[in-house]
């Protein structure tokens, strides 16, 4: 199924700006990463990101990123297992935004990698259960 590109210009993938080509599964699939941002970083695809910093939200997440990977950065034990699912779905969306259409993964990839990190967050949240003699 294909049709015109109309979606919200910040949800739209790089290579549908241009109103005559017809929306495909790496452009939904682009369209969700960015929904998965905006989730995980509390801003709208759109907020102050451009005025502020000149870019889109893909765009702002790239560098940021960049800017925060420090080596030797270690989480605390205590918050190791929340900012690992927390970076699990950043990587997630990171695959989703990729520039280039054949680098995004089919939606039921995107689908299975969220499901793996639901049921990782449960087996390490169990084996916290234990560990605290619960």
């Amino acid at each position: 199924m294909k049709s015109n590109c109309s979606a919200t210009f910040f949800y739209t993938a790089p290579e549908c700006r241009d109103i005559r080509k017809s929306l495909t599964q790496p452009v939904d699939v682009y369209s969700f990463g960015v929904l998965l941002l905006e989730l995980l970083t509390g801003k709208t695809p759109s907020q102050d990101l451009v005025q502020e910093h000149g870019s889109n939200i893909p765009t702002w997440v790239r560098l940021v990123r960049e800017e925060e990977t420090e080596p030797g950065d270690k989480p605390n034990s205590s918050n190791e297992t929340s900012i690992g699912k927390l970076q699990a779905l950043l990587n997630i969306a990171m695959t989703c935004i990729a520039i280039a259409p054949d680098n995004r993964p089919a939606m039921r990839e995107v689908l299975k990698m969220i499901k793996d990190v639901r049921a990782e967050a449960r087996v390490s949240s169990n084996n916290n259960d234990h560990s605290l003699g619960r």
